[in-house]
This record gives C-alpha cells, structure tokens and sequence, in this order.
C-alpha cells in the first residue's frame, strides 16, 4: 500500500457516513438524548478528521516531510481515541474507555502543533 494515511482517512469518511446513517435511522429511537448527543459529536469529529487525515495523505505525495507524516499518524490516533472511545463507552457499555476520550482530544491538538510546525519546516 502507498498511502496508509490516505487509505485509513477513506476508511474514517467511510465508518462517519456508516455510523451517521445508523444514529440517524436506528439509534435516534432507541438513545437518550445526552447518550444521543454524545456519539453524534463522536460521529462529527470522526467525519471531520476523516477529511483532515486524507488531505494530509495526498499532501504527503508532493512534500516529502516527516513532521507532516506524524501529524497525519497523531490526528487518526486521537481521533480513534476520541471518537470510538465515546462509541464504545456509549454503545458497547464499556463506560471505563470514556478516560481515553480526553487523550484522544490531546493528540489531536498535538497533532495541530505538528501541523502547524510544518509551516516552519525546510
């Protein structure tokens, strides 16, 4: 494979829309609303990095740049941390992997730092 962070970005879009579809046509019934809210914001932030993580990976083809591959690696490890820790937590009744909730959210505004670092670099 060429591109890892471009095929687990596509992979992030794809489970958003998937799991947007099933908040919307099965969950809403069946969720409280704070249970509903929560993965709806988990849900969101997983779509929204899904599209960061793929402009990173097609942006790595034409700049060869370490500190931008690592920033792609930081935003889909704190995303999975966010996003699917809520999911988990909520879904699956595992309430104990709602403490990776705030790391994810962490490594993502590391991830941003890394980013941003790259303006700076050669």
């Amino acid at each position: 494979m060429k591109n890892k962070l471009l095929f687990v970005g596509a992979l992030f879009g794809l489970l958003s829309v998937m799991m947007g579809a099933y908040i919307d046509h099965v969950l809403t019934a069946k969720l409280s609303e704070h249970a509903l809210h929560s993965v709806s914001s988990a849900q969101r932030f997983l779509q929204y990095y899904a599209l960061v993580i793929c402009l990173i990976g097609f942006s790595t083809r034409a700049v060869h740049s370490r500190l931008l591959v690592m920033a792609g690696w930081m935003f889909i490890t704190g995303t999975f941390c966010f996003s699917f820790g809520i999911n988990a937590a909520v879904l699956l009744g595992f309430p104990a992997l709602i403490k990776i909730v705030p790391v994810g959210g962490g490594l993502v505004m590391l991830a941003w730092i890394l980013l941003a670092g790259c303006a700076f670099a050669g």
